[in-house]
């Protein structure tokens, strides 16, 4: 029960992170950081469709810069997605 309860509070954490950060992106939509940030939260929460789609603008954006996790890893746990 400890460890459901636990879950389901990083969950909602992510899920806030994701309000909070799609807010950033709206006030400045070139924000890299922001972008890796959900894309990241997304990749926790397991929607890895929308990770990929914040990490290829951040691609798109600053092309010669590392994001905190890549493309590859996530088309490793899901390789349906292209």
């Amino acid at each position: 029960m400890q460890l459901w309860y636990q879950l389901t509070r990083l969950e909602k954490s992510y899920d806030d992170a994701i309000n909070d950060l799609s807010k950033a992106i709206r006030i400045d939509p070139i924000n890299c950081f922001a972008l890796k940030s959900r894309a990241y939260c997304y990749y926790q929460l397991k929607s890895l469709e929308e990770a990929l789609c914040d990490l290829n603008m951040v691609i798109i954006l600053v092309a010669p810069m590392k994001t905190h996790i890549s493309k590859k890893q996530i088309l490793s746990k899901n390789p349906w997605i292209q």
